[in-house]
């Protein structure tokens, strides 16, 4: 199955659908990176800075899209406001980068699975977002 198709997936998903996956995926990844002892903040940062990122792959973040941050992470707009900013910050690049060091499957099937959710809620999923997730699958 092409990528594309299982975009597709999560695009055909409804929106209860996509925010009940986000929450169980961001649980077991929490859960996950605290079993490999991440207690360091700016681990646990960088799975909001994958979030924040892919949502935002496309150069807006949507209402909707923030709504459906609220809903699945209780996310707030100035936490979004935030994590966005940090998003051009070399250090916090490097963080999120070295989510994927720990080489767990765990920690990658949930980051990716969150991403695929987020980016396919406004139900489209454009070149820029394709490329991200491309990114993440290359780890």
């Amino acid at each position: 199955m092409e990528l594309k198709e299982i975009l597709q997936q999560y695009v055909d998903s409804s929106y209860e659908e996509l925010v009940q996956e986000v929450a169980y995926s961001g649980a077991k990844l929490i859960a996950r990176l605290k079993e490999l002892g991440v207690t360091d903040e700016n681990a646990l940062t960088a799975v909001y800075g994958y979030i924040v990122t892919a949502i935002s792959a496309d150069g807006k973040v949507t209402e909707k899209e923030f709504q459906f941050l609220q809903e699945a992470l209780n996310y707030t707009r100035e936490e979004l406001n935030a994590v966005i900013e940090l998003g051009s910050d070399p250090e916090f690049i490097e963080a999120m980068d070295s989510l994927f060091d720990y080489h767990d499957k765990e920690v990658c099937v949930q980051t990716i699975n969150i991403v695929c959710c987020l980016v396919a809620i406004d139900e489209t999923i454009n070149r820029d977002e394709i490329a991200f997730i491309e990114k993440l699958l290359a780890y």
